[in-house]
């Protein structure tokens, strides 16, 4: 036994060994005999220095509670019967399952009406000499209701917050090119 086991020893019983040495030394202890002698004087001493001695000291406890350990088969192990864990699996899984749609239903959003979009405006090309404007296009007008009538409907529900609580579906006026409630 060397000057190191002696500190590792010290610092284990004051609570300061890191865990990975902790493990090596507790195995330390329970192999050799002359590191669990020093470990049984150095808590006599500690006691003594607390004034917690008895009026008489077994010597032989520790090898008797080490006798005792070492007898003892391994872990013990609680196993929950069946009849308790398959219900709780069953309901884990329905949870998963109800959190998934949920959340997929939230952030999914409705399903489209046309499957290409239709262009809002054209541009000329970068190369175009002088200032033209932009061609516009007309805009699908049952389109874009339906699109503002879905966006008020799913920013709700998707924790956007509401909009303003006065303003409840807009819609778009083809003849004035403006929005309308």
């Amino acid at each position: 036994m060397n000057e190191h086991t002696h500190e590792q020893l010290s610092a284990f019983m004051d609570g300061e060994l890191e865990s990975e040495p902790a493990r090596f030394l507790v195995r330390s202890l329970l192999q050799n005999a002359g590191v669990r002698a020093r470990w049984e004087r150095y808590h006599l001493i500690r006691e003594a220095l607390h004034r917690g001695l008895p009026r008489g000291v077994d010597a032989g406890f520790a090898d008797r509670v080490y006798g005792a350990l070492s007898r003892e088969s391994g872990r013990r192990r609680f196993a929950l019967p069946a009849v308790v864990t398959r219900p709780l699996a069953g309901l884990a899984v329905a949870a998963a399952v109800a959190t998934v749609a949920v959340l997929g239903f939230q952030y999914s959003g409705p399903p489209s009406l046309h499957s290409t979009p239709a262009p809002i405006a054209s541009t000329a090309p970068a190369g175009s000499a002088g200032y033209e404007p932009a061609a516009v296009q007309r805009v699908d007008a049952a389109r874009l209701n339906a699109y503002l009538v879905n966006h008020s409907e799913y920013a709700r529900g998707a924790g956007m917050g509401d909009m303003l609580s006065y303003v409840r579906i807009v819609g778009y006026d083809p003849g004035s090119g403006a929005g309308r409630r």
